[in-house]
């Protein structure tokens, strides 16, 4: 899984979806998403966590209006509110108990992509990231 998520947000689409076809259907169901959220947390950390408490909120709603830009999809796909809630919950601001999974999940996934673009990791920088993601995962 940490293959598939590394070809995703190295913007390998083919890979990408080449490994997540050779993935268990249940596995994919079950732990992918955990591992989805783990990376999340820490690239938002990683992004929004040194920054003055003062300023997160506009950093956030300034990311949040440039990610939703790029796209159409990510238009179409990304509630604004949504991913500024989720952003600000893993920083340890509000809940994110009323929203539903599958939200949660597919907003973590434009939101982390997002995220690791602006980052600029070098390929060795993103599997250290993941190998990173995949260990907390594990750790459930």
């Amino acid at each position: 899984m940490a293959a598939t998520l590394h070809a995703q947000l190295a913007g390998q689409t083919d890979e990408h979806l080449r490994r997540l076809r050779g993935l268990d259907k249940e596995n994919v169901q079950s732990e992918y998403p955990i591992l989805i959220a783990a990376a999340f947390f820490l690239a938002t950390n990683r992004r929004f966590s040194k920054s003055d408490p003062t300023t997160v909120t506009s950093q956030i709603i300034d990311f949040v209006a440039s990610l939703r830009a790029r796209t159409p999809e990510a238009t179409e796909k990304v509630d604004a509110h949504i991913a500024e809630r989720l952003l600000r919950a893993v920083l340890g601001e509000g809940s994110i108990a009323d929203i539903d999974d599958s939200t949660v999940y597919t907003t973590e996934l434009f939101l982390l992509a997002g995220l690791i673009s602006d980052a600029n990791l070098t390929d060795a920088e993103l599997t250290a990231f993941i190998a990173k993601a995949r260990a907390m995962a594990d750790e459930g």
